[in-house]
């Protein structure tokens, strides 16, 4: 016969096996209950955004002089993608360009051509990243999440006046909802989508319909980037000038007959 210290501790392991397969569930009814609110003040410029954040691009290549190579020794730089990004894409390289680049390859650590190259079947998903990073704005504005610590949110405004929003999602397992709310600035209707997940590196997706508040699902451990067009300014200033005008070009015009008519 079982002794009630020997039942306890087994309806204490069903107990703890019970929650650990349910835990999940739990946490993603919990966590679904209610979503997210990130909330975007484009009226409110916070700082302006440093052209050397997310990298180093001074030209097509640069100059190796000591101070850059010693930099990039300091770093530690272990691998070197040529070209970086779609600029090899878009123009002719010149003798210099190769010049600098072997140069920049002997002085870290005897970095090879190959290792240049690098191995196409072995991508780094990570760089994708960059090409959200690239369509960033140039003044960062205020945004906020109420779910910082899983889903924090960042926003930007481009010298295009387009409004730029990015959104990490942390949680490695769980899609996550979030009502985005825009304030100072009003959207045309329509915004671009850009994702950086497991399936998607830095891609384009279909363009979704958004106004001054909007809904979107997060997927797990992504980024995603959101460029929303500004709606055509509102021409009602324009015309009421216009017509503040012509009324007043009448009135001076009848005065102007009433004065000089012979008398």
């Amino acid at each position: 016969m079982k002794t009630p210290a020997t039942a306890h501790l087994l309806l204490s392991g069903l107990i703890l096996a019970g929650l650990a397969l349910l835990g999940p569930r739990l946490d993603r009814v919990f966590t679904h209950s209610s979503p997210a609110q990130i909330v975007v003040q484009a009226d409110q410029t916070l700082a302006p955004v440093n052209p050397l954040l997310f990298g180093q691009n001074l030209g097509p290549w640069m100059h190796t002089t000591e101070t850059y190579v010693a930099q990039y020794q300091d770093v530690g730089v272990a691998l070197l993608r040529f070209p970086a990004g779609n600029w090899g894409d878009e123009h002719d390289l010149y003798p210099n360009n190769l010049d600098d680049l072997g140069a920049l390859a002997d002085a870290l650590q005897g970095t090879t051509w190959q290792g240049l190259i690098g191995n196409l079947e072995d991508p780094r998903p990570v760089y994708d990243v960059y090409r959200l990073y690239a369509r960033w704005g140039t003044a960062q504005v205020a945004a906020e999440s109420s779910d910082e610590p899983l889903l924090p949110a960042f926003a930007s405004l481009r010298d295009d006046r387009r409004l730029a929003i990015l959104v990490v999602n942390k949680d490695p397992t769980l899609a996550r909802e979030a009502t985005l709310t825009v304030e100072g600035f009003r959207p045309a209707g329509q915004a671009q989508v850009w994702l950086q997940d497991e399936q998607h590196l830095g891609t384009e997706l279909p363009a979704i319909a958004v106004a001054e508040t909007f809904p979107y699902t997060f997927p797990p451990y992504s980024v995603t980037l959101f460029i929303l067009e500004p709606a055509p300014q509102s021409r009602w200033i324009l015309w009421a000038g216009l017509g503040l005008l012509a009324v007043t070009l009448a009135v001076l015009a009848t005065l102007g007959r009433w004065v000089w008519r012979p008398r």
